[in-house]
């Protein structure tokens, strides 16, 4: 029994000796006490055994099968001749030969937190890492031969993190990996998580954070195909083809960097991401190719997709400078309310691609971005989405967002949010939301807003909040609570031109701090409130047009009002306790009060015409009064005819989208 002071380099020299020389069958020169073993965490009680060999940093040899059940360092030269098991955290399994200073040979697998200390150290996994029969390949470098490293493909590391889910009784609390970690190893996950690990030269297989099995693999500089990966693996608990076209994915599919897929009709048609724990399709530094096909997710018990938006569901998400690129596909039933998993999602600086002629339905968020770059999403259907239809966020800059038609989404139709800037919002239908139609949010600057039909969603049609420099043009908007709503600290130098407001509450909004915005030259036409209302300082109006409406402006705080023409039904301006109106060379129609003024406000009036028509004491009409009604009805005429011969202009909508989703009523 040693029961002397031990230093650090005893103490390990101690953990190697009694963690691997205990030969079956060696004669026994030391007895050794379990008790004494436990604190250097290696448990040898009930193993029986003894120590042979120097007991320093020297060399050491066990020449039969070992068995460990506990963490393991080795802290120098030491080999293993005959095949071994370090069995739990920290797992050395397989017959696997530790042949030099800190090296690895020899086919086998190497998991867990495992160390291989000194010269020449290799972090787990430096070890040979293959499935039966495969040759070693990573034996002294810390990296894959392909470069990437054995843990998170992105980082290097295991990931495992805390997030929330929401069920019946209220959000749950649990720690899951990312996608891309998923496929690291040696990783201290359960073992339901698997992954499938695409490189360059291998397709490496990884259960619970351990990997099992690697296939070569010859993917560099070159695209490969869905239906190549299967045959590689060749078992369909991994990935299977099971009718012509349709294959089913049953872990994670992890791209690491500079590797290329291509999921293409007619070979693909369908790619069903079975709804079991982590299943994903995922890249770093990748590129992928969607064309033609259908992703989703898919309840093998139902044998259709899970809508269950309560539980984790597969999803796809692309990041550190990736490419994803879909035309002509539907991905639906995809995606959760955790982070990164909200469907489908572009990430991180550098990523980017094109979305054309697709569907993407029956999401948690239909299309997500973060932090991107020129990414194009044109000509698409995004409809019946959890929450948002299309939400670009945090930091993405340089979008097309055009031509699409966004519907039938559980809370805001498109939404940037979060320095969300210098982005084209152009030409989308973006109908019947449950929120907003089309909103900027948080900083989202330098945007263009332009030529897009907003209608019948639940909250207001566009909508700017605490951010700037934006430029909403030439949309025709109707049937919402609001037009446009120009709102909050931070909503500076907007500019809302030519815009066609019918069928509203309220056609204009600015209040709450939004500093000197510019409304100029748009039609409202019947807003049930008021035409405009300015509840912010420093506001120019100019060359509106305001027809049949209660209120013309409603004006509580300084405002400018220079041109334009109203018509209103019963006040063309009103001025509250605390507004400050410039008017000037305006004409205004009114059937009650041309400009009232409560206590308090004021009004400074230059080369401005006012007609009030009040009705005589009998309750009869005058002359003055049937005026009033035939300008209201021909303004009604006008402002129908604009609207209808503008939607006539535009012709027929062209939504690139796949034949079987063309033409809908």
């Amino acid at each position: 029994m040693m029961h002397r002071r031990r230093t650090s380099t005893a103490a390990l020299a101690l953990t190697c000796a009694g963690a691997l020389l205990i030969a079956s069958g060696a004669s026994a020169s030391a007895a050794v006490d379990a008790g004494a073993t436990k604190g250097l965490g290696v448990d040898l009680n009930g193993l029986g055994g003894a120590l042979v060999g120097p007991l320093g940093l020297g060399p050491v040899t066990v020449p039969g099968p070992v068995t460990v059940p506990g963490p393991v360092t080795l802290p120098g030269p030491v080999t293993l001749p005959g095949p071994g098991t370090v069995a739990g955290p920290g797992t050395v399994a397989g017959p696997g030969t530790v042949a030099g200073p800190g090296t690895v040979a020899g086919p086998g697998i190497v998991a867990g937190p495992a160390a291989v200390q000194g010269p020449g150290a290799v972090p787990p996994p430096g070890g040979a890492s293959g499935h039966r029969g495969s040759q070693p390949t990573e034996a002294t470098d810390p990296k894959s031969p392909d470069g990437s490293s054995s843990g998170d493909a992105s980082s290097g590391r295991c990931d495992l993190r805390t997030g929330q889910i929401p069920t019946s009784e209220g959000r749950l609390l649990l720690q899951v990996p990312s996608a891309l970690s998923r496929v690291a190893y040696p990783c201290p996950y359960p073992p339901e998580w698997r992954g499938i690990r695409l490189s360059p030269k291998f397709l490496r297989l990884v259960v619970g954070g351990q990997l099992v099995r690697q296939i070569p693999f010859a993917a560099g500089g070159r695209a490969v195909g869905l239906d190549e990966i299967s045959a590689a693996i060749g078992d369909p608990s991994w990935l299977q083809e099971v009718e012509p076209g349709v294959f089913e994915l049953r872990a994670t599919l992890v791209q690491s960097p500079r590797t290329e897929l291509v999921v293409r009709a007619p070979r693909v048609t369908t790619v069903r991401l079975v709804d079991r724990p982590g299943v994903a399709l995922a890249g770093s530094r990748a590129v992928a190719t969607f064309d033609g096909v259908t992703v989703t997710s898919w309840n093998e018990l139902m044998q259709g997709p899970d809508a269950s938006i309560l539980e984790e569901r597969p999803y796809v998400v692309y990041t550190n400078a990736s490419r994803l690129d879909i035309s002509n596909s539907t991905f639906e039933y995809l995606g959760s309310d955790r982070s990164s998993s909200y469907g489908v999602s572009w990430r991180h600086e550098g990523t980017t691609g094109t979305v054309t002629g697709s569907v993407f339905q029956h999401n948690f968020f239909g299309i997500y971005t973060f932090a991107v770059t020129n990414l194009t999403i044109q000509g698409n259907i995004v409809r019946y989405n959890e929450r948002y239809g299309i939400d670009p966020h945090d930091a993405s800059t340089g979008l097309v967002v055009e031509g699409n038609e966004v519907y039938d989404n559980g809370n805001h139709g498109i939404i940037f949010s979060q320095f969300v800037h210098d982005s084209v919002v152009r030409d989308n239908f973006v109908h019947d939301n449950a929120g907003n139609g089309i909103m900027m949010d948080l900083h989202s600057n330098q945007n263009v807003i332009e030529a897009n039909i907003v209608t019948d969603n639940g909250g207001e049609g566009i909508v700017t909040s605490s951010s700037a420099d934006l430029t909403i043009r030439n949309n025709r908007i109707s049937g919402s609570e609001v037009g446009i709503r120009i709102s909050r600290s931070g909503s500076d130098r907007v500019l809302a031109e030519g815009n066609v407001i019918t069928d509203v509450e309220t056609g204009v909004k600015i209040y709450d701090a939004a500093i000197t915005p510019l409304v100029r030259g748009n039609i409202v036409y019947g807003a049930s409130v008021a035409g405009m209302r300015v509840d912010a300082p420093g506001a120019y109006l100019v060359a509106n047009r305001i027809y049949a409406s209660p209120v013309g402006y409603d004006a509580r705080t300084s405002v400018r009002i220079e041109g334009g023409r109203v018509l209103a039904t019963e006040r063309a301006v009103d001025v509250g306790p605390l507004g400050w109106v410039s008017l000037s060379y305006a004409d205004l129609t009114a059937r009650d009060v041309g400009i009232r003024v409560a206590r308090g406000g004021f009004v400074a009036k230059y080369e401005t015409e006012v007609t009030v028509l009040r009705p005589d004491s009998s309750g009869s009409s005058d002359g003055r009064t049937l005026s009033l009604i035939g300008i209201l009805l021909i303004a009604s005429a006008v402002g129908l005819h604009t609207f209808q011969s503008f939607r006539n202009r535009r012709g027929p909508r062209q939504v690139l989208a796949p034949a079987h989703v063309r033409n809908l009523s």
